[in-house]
């Protein structure tokens, strides 16, 4: 696997996935690449649509244990562009708002400083999942 990277890959760990070149790809790069640590397998996912397009706006459902860090990462790494986080569990939605970080509802190393970097700036939190929906360029679905 060490040939696979170069000194340039970011790598994103999220459960038992790695995405490698995963930040790059949403800016308009070729392809991202999926290892499934339980399968031991490499996947290479080629996207020639999103090659050619801007993407401006991010929607990810699900405000839970995936979609909530992931597109925080995402909006830290990618500025110029604005990423919606939507769930229609209000509670979940005030605590990812909440001015005290100590009650966002999931704990990962560094996700406080992150969200204090991004959060409604160009990451914002919400339960207006049809609206949201219909501004974006890519949907993420993380239920």
């Amino acid at each position: 696997m060490d040939k696979l990277l170069s000194p340039s890959t970011k790598i994103v760990l999220l459960n038992d996935l790695i995405f490698l070149d995963f930040i790059t790809y949403i800016k308009g790069m070729f392809a991202i690449a999926l290892i499934d640590k339980k399968l031991n397998k490499l996947f290479l996912f080629r996207c020639l649509n999103l090659f050619k397009m801007k993407i401006n706006n991010i929607c990810c459902i699900g405000a839970g244990y995936v979609g909530g860090p992931t597109m925080a990462v995402i909006a830290k790494n990618c500025p110029e562009i604005e990423v919606e986080v939507v769930d229609i569990n209000q509670d979940r939605i005030n605590s990812w708002n909440d001015n005290n970080l100590n009650k966002l509802p999931i704990f990962e190393p560094g996700l406080k400083k992150i969200i204090s970097e991004t959060r409604n700036k160009n990451l914002f939190f919400s339960t207006n999942v049809k609206e949201n929906i219909a501004n974006a360029d890519i949907i993420f679905i993380s239920v």
